[in-house]
């Protein structure tokens, strides 16, 4: 499940922050595989991928730059469909 928050000063940018609970899963935008959320802090993600053999740190402001959430099973979105 993903919670989205706001952190910071009405009237500064609003700083949003993502949280991922651990088993979920994302999809690299580079290669297109599917990573699963390994453990999280405040601010570090470790994913893992579902092969096992990579493992990724990332920062969890600038997750969305190279991940994106993957659609759980049996979920339809607009673009289905069309």
């Amino acid at each position: 499940m993903c919670n989205f928050g706001s952190k910071g000063e009405k009237g500064r940018g609003e700083n949003i922050s993502v949280i991922f609970e651990e088993g979920e899963t994302l999809k690299y935008r580079s290669t297109r595989r599917i990573f699963e959320v390994k453990k999280r802090t405040d601010q570090v993600v470790i994913l893992q991928s579902l092969d096992g053999v990579t493992q990724v740190l990332t920062g969890e402001k600038n997750i969305f730059d190279f991940f994106e959430k993957t659609l759980k099973a049996g979920s339809r979105t607009s673009e289905m469909d069309k």
